[in-house]
């Protein structure tokens, strides 16, 4: 019985010092959103197209905000991506998605 007054003592100080001295909570580090943009070349089971990846860079330059265009391998190897990715690259970073 001892045991379970001292547990409960316990429990009731440590939700008294919880209400009675709040802290508020701030992050103190700048809040970051990555934005991930996967370029597909036609080798694969949901082919990509230039349009879209136009339609994606034309979006970030809208935007003025920058991302990073995951390039899988058959998009490098299709040399019709390359001057769409070389505009990508000026305010953007290219990954390899293997």
């Amino acid at each position: 019985m001892l045991k379970l007054l001292k547990k409960f003592w316990t429990l009731v100080f440590f939700l008294a010092v919880f209400f009675v001295f709040p802290k508020l909570a701030i992050a103190s580090q700048p809040h970051y959103t990555l934005i991930i943009n996967q370029v597909r070349g036609t080798a694969c089971c949901d082919p990509g197209n230039f349009k879209s990846l136009e339609n994606q860079i034309n979006t970030l330059q809208k935007l003025s905000l920058s991302g990073v265009f995951a390039v899988r391998f058959d998009a490098l190897a299709d040399p019709a991506f390359s001057p769409l990715l070389n505009r990508a690259k000026d305010k953007n970073e290219l990954a390899a998605f293997l």
